[in-house]
């Protein structure tokens, strides 16, 4: 029988640590095992351990493979954590000790990776010369995770309303209007049609269902009570690109996004207010009390750079 759990004096060794994320990992003991150079034993024994500490399970076989107790979820989340503030503090030390650098680790939308970002790099720089700089590219929850987990320092990129988290401090830049766009030799281009509902018999290229782009488009046409006659969903920005300069179809991107890719003539925004917002795009860093000098810097950079960012 497991004993009463005493969450005051739970210290979780780092084996513990490894073994609740290599389990997690690979849903199978014995795998888990080999990861860590152990034996299928020796790791059974190990969660036995960890398990009669804590006092109640924390994994459970299935026939799905081993899954996590809702406990075993919690602790998994922490160890997360700690697996990554470990790895953070370790790259600090030696990127000072060998290179006498600090490190700063940037997570973007790919919205931001064209116009804001290149601008606080640039800044970045000129501020401080001996600062690493590690970019990370990807989608908005995947970033928050690493966030949390220490992997990164900041993320750039638009927020929605559903992230807010009581550890997240949140730094608003400025709101990402909704651009309509088509290829460069659209027929539009010559017409120059001054009203949404002209668009309408055209073929549509617009953001997947539940998402918060999507919504900003169903917003649009709400507004101007319409229905799009034809449409397909996709979010592969490249795919988008190439399709309408493929054929005669509209799609929407962000305002910054569909700037840059006009001075590179893959698209043409078409002189239609939306009327709508993708969303704020905020930076984004952890609420800690002591925050390292090269996010204090580069959320002064993003204030000076925005004057509208909150202070």
């Amino acid at each position: 029988m497991m004993s009463e759990p005493l969450f005051p004096q739970l210290y979780i060794k780092k084996r513990h640590v490894e073994l609740l994320l290599a389990l997690y990992e690979t849903q199978h003991m014995g795998r888990a095992a080999d990861r860590l150079n152990m034996s299928q034993p020796a790791a059974s024994k190990a969660l036995a351990q960890l398990e009669e500490h804590v006092g109640a399970p924390l994994f459970l076989r299935t026939p799905y493979g081993t899954k996590p107790t809702p406990l075993g979820m919690l602790l998994i989340s922490h160890a997360q954590n700690l697996n990554g503030a470990a790895q953070r503090v370790g790259d600090e030390v030696r990127s000072l000790l060998t290179r006498d650098r600090r490190i700063l680790r940037i997570g973007v939308l790919p919205s931001s990776s064209v116009h804001t970002l290149p601008k606080l790099i640039s800044s970045l720089i000129e501020h401080d010369a001996g600062l690493e700089l590690t970019i990370f590219d990807g989608v908005l929850n995947v970033l928050v995770e690493k966030l949390e987990r220490e992997e990164l320092d900041l993320v750039l990129g638009r927020v929605s309303d559903a992230l807010h988290r009581n550890w997240i401090h949140e730094v608003f830049l400025y709101d990402e209007p909704v651009a309509i766009v088509c290829g460069p030799r659209h027929e539009l281009i010559q017409r120059k049609p001054k009203h949404l509902r002209e668009l309408i018999p055209y073929r549509w290229i617009i953001p997947i269902s539940g998402t918060v782009q999507r919504d900003c488009v169903e917003a649009m046409l709400d507004q101007a009570r319409l229905r799009l006659a034809d449409s397909i969903e996709s979010n592969s920005l490249l795919t988008n690109i190439t399709l309408i300069n493929q054929y005669i179809w509209i799609s929407v991107l962000p305002q910054s996004l569909a700037r840059y890719y006009e001075t590179k003539n893959l698209v043409k925004t078409l002189a239609i207010e939306s009327g709508v917002n993708f969303g704020a795009i905020s930076l984004l860093y952890r609420k800690q009390i002591v925050v390292s000098s090269q996010v204090e810097l580069a959320v002064q950079i993003m204030q000076d750079l925005f004057p509208t960012a909150d202070q």
